[in-house]
Parts: structure tokens; sequence; C-alpha cells
């Protein structure tokens, strides 16, 4: 009898080839969620002379876009250890699709406001979704790695769109044309998740990652994963963590366009593109900071978290220096603010979260993390509106290097921290304990 395919491929080799197909699956899947969100920084000039909009409106627009994305990721972080990580996954990707192409035939600016939050509901599927699959199939030796590759996937995706949409834009004089087309991109991504992705080893038809949980696809209880994500002294360190991060890297992603065309007296187009320089600094510094952590720190995220959000201080401090002053120094400046600001985040939000979680909660954490990181990304746009509006530019800016430093002494906390190790897990599966753990132990 001849042997079967499978039969004659090394079983390890059969794993890592199963490995790489779905990081490049989840790598195109969530960087392509990209194109239905941050689609809409091209599109506001556009929107604001057609449609007679304020800058009040728009930040209507884009603050409750944030409030419900907030809201999606806790509870959708939920529903991702009960639904499935792919089936979620298809929702978001689907319903967001759609939501796009409703927002490209708005007109009346409440009709915005509700289609643009419903999409930060939709949107906030995504990341839980991803996390838990990157959970499954991937150890933490070398998760690190593995997320900082992810975290590569959607600054790219952020920086392509941006650029995408601009073009759209600038060939059609339609801004409409910057939701259309982005939304048809993310149709055919939603296929390619659907034909490739598999939410775990097992349903590819390999072993379990992990055979220390006595049944790794029973759900555990709402009252479990919520008391688990609410009592976890280490995961409310990083959501906190995130909250600070992520009111520097808003105050960032939502203002530096107007603070550079402000500061520089320079075109809007100008000011747009330098700020695209942030996330093509922030892919570099996701993978830099994921593959430092495996290689360096035996899977210890908080000495390279904490010494990039220390950094992003100081080079904030610097940026502020030389804004008015010097073109070269200023681009230079943002790529390495963008480099310490996406290494922090995607560890934050995707490796730590992972780490100090089961693969029954992985969702649930990651979509908690994110919930209070997306606060924080509120919380930015209000307290940099006070402060150009009581102080001026320099007050703000010197607040997002506050921020980071005292966010950086907050992770410092956890210095010695490392993901839940196999020996604890192992001793929890055997006691058949249905709770997780709390990620106290060390590796």
């Amino acid at each position: 009898m001849n042997a079967s395919p499978a039969a004659v491929i090394d079983p390890q080799t059969h794993y890592r080839r199963w490995q790489n197909r779905i990081l490049w699956t989840v790598w195109v899947t969530y960087g392509s969620f990209y194109f239905c969100r941050a689609n809409i920084s091209a599109a506001v000039p556009g929107m604001q002379e057609e449609l007679d909009l304020d800058p009040l409106q728009v930040g209507m627009i884009l603050g409750w876009m944030k409030i419900c994305y907030a809201a999606g990721q806790f509870i959708n972080g939920q529903l991702g250890d009960r639904l499935g990580a792919k089936r979620m996954l298809l929702l978001g990707m689907l319903a967001s699709v759609a939501l796009n192409f409703l927002f490209g035939l708005g007109t009346a600016v409440w009709f915005l406001v509700f289609v643009w939050a419903a999409n930060g509901y939709f949107q906030a599927m995504g990341w839980p979704a991803c996390v838990k699959v990157m959970s499954a199939w991937f150890p933490a030796a070398g998760r690190g790695k593995a997320m900082g590759f992810i975290g590569v996937g959607y600054q790219l995706g952020a920086a392509l769109v941006l650029v995408l949409s601009g073009r759209l834009i600038g060939a059609t004089g339609n801004w409409r044309m910057a939701f259309y087309v982005p939304a048809a991109i993310f149709l055919l991504s939603a296929i390619h998740t659907q034909l490739r992705l598999r939410n775990t080893p097992e349903d590819a038809g390999l072993p379990p990652l992990e055979t220390v949980v006595e049944s790794p696809r029973e759900h555990l209880p709402l009252r479990e994963t919520l008391r688990f994500v609410l009592t976890s002294p280490r995961l409310w360190v990083v959501a906190l963590g995130l909250f600070g991060l992520d009111l520097a890297r808003y105050g960032f992603l939502d203002w530096a366009p107007a603070h550079l065309k402000e500061v520089q007296h320079t075109g809007i187009e100008s000011a747009v593109l330098k700020a695209a320089i942030l996330p093509l600094g922030g892919a570099l510094g996701a993978y830099v900071s994921g593959w430092l952590t495996d290689r360096y720190f035996q899977s210890r995220r908080a000495p390279v978290t904490c010494v990039m959000l220390a950094l992003l201080g100081v080079v904030t401090l610097a940026y502020d220096a030389v804004v008015q002053t010097s073109f070269l120094a200023t681009v230079v400046l943002l790529g390495l603010i963008g480099f310490m600001i996406y290494g922090p985040q995607v560890i934050l939000v995707g490796t730590m979260a992972a780490d100090f979680s089961t693969r029954r909660t992985a969702a649930s954490a990651a979509g908690f993390i994110d919930f209070v990181g997306y606060l924080g990304a509120f919380a930015s746009n209000w307290l940099t509106g006070y402060l150009l509006k009581h102080y001026d530019w320099h007050a703000a800016v010197t607040a997002w290097a506050v921020v980071s430093f005292a966010t950086a002494a907050l992770i410092a906390t956890l210095w010695n921290a490392k993901p839940v190790s196999e020996e604890t897990a192992k001793a929890a599966g055997a006691a058949g304990s249905d709770t997780p753990h709390t990620g106290q132990e060390s590796a």
C-alpha cells in the first residue's frame, strides 16, 4: 500500500508549514482591517468641504467610532472565546465592508456618526479573534516574534490605505472613493480568510499545541472569563499601560497633520505625507520589539516595552524642539516616534494578552486590554483639544511625552514577568481545573 502524502512528511515540518500558513493569513487578514478604518483620514478634508462639516462634527464622527470600538473590544473579546475566531473575523469583515459602502453614500452628519460608530464596533471583532488564533498556533517562546510580524502587517496596511485613498481622491476629486475601493479590497480579503484560516491546529487535523487542557474546545462560562480579566493584576497593568500609550499614540495619529500644517506653515498634502512616516516606522518597531523579547529576554516583554516607552517620551520632546526649524529632523523623528509607539503597542495588546491568559481566555484578555486602550484614545482627543484651546501645541506635545514616561514607569512593575509556564499549565490541567491561570507564575 502506498503511503499517503501526509505520511511521508515529517510531522514537525508539516506543523511548521501550517504555522507559516496561519501566520501569513492572519498577517493579511488583520492588515486589511485598516483598509476600512484608516481610510477616513484622507477623506476628512473632502468631507468637510462638500458637506460643510465643522471640526466639532468631524470630531464626533471620529470620537464615537473610538467609543464603539472600545466597547466592541470588551464585548467581542468575550464573544470570541465562544463563537470562534474565524466566524467572528468574517462577521466583522463583511459588516465593515457594508458599512463603508453606506458611509460613502451618506450626506447627513448624524447618519455619518451612526454608520462610522457601527463600523467601530464591527472593526473591533478583528484583534481579539486574531490573538485567539495566534495563541492556539504559537507557543510563548516564539510568540513575540510572531505577533511582531502581525504588527508589521497592520502598520503597512495603515500606510498603504492612506496613500491609496489619497491617490483615489486626487484622481477622481471624490472623497467617497476612499470608502468604495478599500471596501472592495477588504471583501477580497474576507474571501481569502474564509479559504485559508483555521482556528486551531485540531481544525487542520493536527495535534493541539498544548495537550494540557482537559477540553480545549470547551468554552468557559461568561462569569469565568469576566472574573479572569477583571481580577488579574497583570492584565490591569497591561491595560492601563495601553491606555497611556494610546493617549500618546492618538495624539500623533489624530493631530499630527494639523500640527505640522500649522507650525510648519505647509499645505495639508505635505503634512499628511510626513504623518504617513509614523506607521512606516511603526512597522519596523512592531517586528523588532517582538524579536528582542524572544531573542534576548527569554519572552519577558516588559523590559523592551518599558525602554521603548521611555524613549518615546524623549523623542517626543526632541520632536517638539525641532519641528518648527528642521524638515529633515522632523521626518526622522516622526519615524522614530512610530517605531517607539508600535513596538510597545503590539506587545501590550497582542503578546502580553496571550502570555497572561490561556487558550480559552486569549480573546477575552485581548478585548479587555484594547477596550481600556481605546478609552485612552478617546481621552487623547479630549485632552489635546483642551490644551490647544487653553494653551498651545507645545503644551499638548509635552503632555504626550509626560504620559509616555508615566506609562514606562507603570510597565516597569512587570519587569520580571514571564508567560504562564508549561509546568504550571500542566499542573492545572492535571488538577482538572476549569479556572484559567492569572499568569502570576514565572516560566
